[in-house]
């Protein structure tokens, strides 16, 4: 399935610079629940956890991309247009792209600038299982496990989901 990248997940996100990086042959692991499912073989033949690779949310994975391919990040507060909150901003090559965090606008700018603007995603990535966090009106949410109760506003999705996993921690054990 074809998908822009301006519009990737993190999920895909991560597959995506995976992909850039000599990973290849996604496919569903039995064994593990959603995303830990998935795995991929590395370039030296290796299987490896896509839930492993994050480098959308670490810095320790994505901050050595943006360092050798030397993307500018800049934090926007307005002057973007077409957008109504502030955002960051990532360039390098001569591309640009948005994300509601640093690494976010810096990983989906060296896909871009590695593959393009649109990009070829497998299915399974793209018909992902409902998402507990969600965004509404610029903020972002989780839901509990009852799918009823709402916690947040967060101002990213990354900050939602560290939310959502101290929730299942605590109150779920």
């Amino acid at each position: 399935m074809k998908i822009k990248v301006s519009g990737a997940t993190e999920l895909q996100i991560d597959y995506l610079v995976a992909k850039c990086k000599g990973h290849d042959n996604l496919r569903k692991n039995p064994h593990g629940p959603y995303p830990t499912a998935f795995i991929m073989d590395g370039p030296q033949g290796h299987s490896v956890y896509l839930s492993y690779l994050n480098y959308s949310t670490d810095w320790a994975l994505g901050g050595p991309i943006i360092e050798r391919e030397k993307i500018g990040i800049l934090f926007y507060v307005d002057h973007i247009p077409d957008v109504d909150e502030p955002i960051w901003v990532a360039s390098c090559g001569g591309e640009r792209a948005l994300g509601d965090t640093p690494l976010i606008a810096a990983m989906r700018c060296y896909i871009t600038l590695e593959l393009g603007d649109e990009v070829e995603i497998p299915e399974d990535l793209a018909t992902t299982p409902r998402d507990s966090v969600f965004k509404k009106n610029g903020k972002w949410f989780f839901y509990a496990e009852d799918w009823a109760s709402v916690y947040g506003p967060f101002n990213t999705e990354t900050i939602a989901r560290f939310a959502l996993l101290q929730y299942c921690n605590e109150c779920l054990g």
